[in-house]
């Protein structure tokens, strides 16, 4: 029973309920969309040596250089944060974007973002967005190896 709840389609008031208790293990991708992270972690492992390696050699390193080129997300050099979009988002409704901010530093399990991160979302996507924040513990965390927090942001 717990793998088709955490499988299902989440609300806002769902996510929050369960960022807000802690119950971060109640989250999970459409069986669908595990199926392509799946593989494409496979593939990735294969070609880097693991996750970690690889998120270091494509986000990290743009975090790092002033001078990478941004397609795809937010970078702050001072604090050095990266925002971009899950490639492999949560099961959740069409109105909420599920967000990865990677980060050189430390950020703590739980949901309750450090005030930096604060002033990124509010700099980079308005001082009145409405938005969720979680970093899983060590124990839920697919790439341990590298800093980050999801962001799930409300957009309608």
């Amino acid at each position: 029973m717990v793998a088709e709840k955490k499988t299902q389609v989440k609300s806002w008031s769902v996510l929050k309920k369960y960022i807000d208790s802690g119950e971060f293990e109640e989250l999970g991708r459409t069986v669908e969309n595990q199926s392509i992270y799946d593989a494409k972690m496979k593939e990735l492992k294969a070609k880097y040596g693991s996750i970690d390696t690889f998120i270091r050699e494509t986000v990290v390193s743009k975090i790092l250089d002033d001078k990478a080129k941004i397609t795809d997300g937010v970078i702050d050099y001072k604090d050095q944060l990266y925002l971009k979009k899950n490639d492999f988002p949560y099961a959740l409704e069409p109105n909420i974007d599920h967000l990865i901010l990677w980060s050189v530093y430390k950020l703590d399990a739980g949901s309750v973002p450090p005030p930096n991160v604060v002033h990124f979302i509010a700099t980079h996507l308005g001082p009145s967005v409405e938005y969720l924040w979680l970093v899983n513990p060590p124990h839920l965390q697919s790439v341990p190896g590298v800093y980050h927090g999801h962001l799930f942001v409300k957009t309608s």
